[in-house]
């Protein structure tokens, strides 16, 4: 059974909230004029949502932190360092979160390495044994440091040493890093304070 629109019921109904506002998705902003005068009139106002809004939103959607990490160190490390970081409202790409079935990984990843503040490599010896898939994540990252005059890899050591990083890499080896031994809610607290920086 349809019931006919009656818009004092729908108005008078308690448990409904109304914004008064019309949000408009729309790639152009020609002709809006009408639309926006009648919903003044009507005692609305009008929401665009054109290509600008659009290129903020993305920009503000971007993850504060890319993890980097073996599957490995998911487990007893990696995934509650991730739940510690949101639960701390920090955004963070982390493929438990990031990604959805069917997603390509390589595109997901990549766009996750471009569109982060900043990146943690949980550096470990699962991460040391795996240098391929690792070490395209870390040129990618370090590649970003360069280009931007900043930095971008936070490290954190996971029962690693100097001489094994250093054998992986110098440049890893010579940043100072977060010890992965430390309370995970601190570790989680120290890498917020560093995405403040670029906030």
């Amino acid at each position: 059974m349809t019931m006919p629109f009656d818009r004092h019921t729908m108005h008078s109904n308690k448990s409904l909230v109304f914004s008064n506002t019309v949000y408009v998705y729309t790639q152009s902003v020609e002709d809006l004029n009408m639309l926006q005068t009648a919903l003044e009139d009507a005692g609305m106002k009008l929401a665009l949502r054109d290509n600008e809004y659009h290129a903020a939103k993305k920009a503000h959607d971007n993850p504060d932190l890319f993890i980097c990490h073996d599957s490995r160190d998911k487990e007893y490390f990696v995934r509650p360092l991730a739940m510690s970081l949101q639960k701390q409202f920090v955004k963070v790409w982390y493929d438990e979160f990031s990604l959805s079935i069917g997603d390509s990984l390589v595109e997901k990843i990549d766009e996750g390495l471009k569109g982060c503040k900043l990146a943690v490599i949980v550096v470990s010896q699962n991460l040391l044994a795996r240098k391929k898939w690792s070490a395209r994540e870390y040129r990618s990252l370090t590649s970003r440091e360069i280009e931007e005059c900043r930095k971008v890899v936070l490290p954190i050591w996971l029962d690693v040493t100097r001489d094994a990083v250093a054998e992986y890499s110098l440049d890893l080896a010579d940043k100072y890093a977060l010890n992965g031994q430390l309370d995970i809610d601190e570790i989680a607290r120290l890498l917020k304070n560093e995405v403040r920086k670029y906030t």
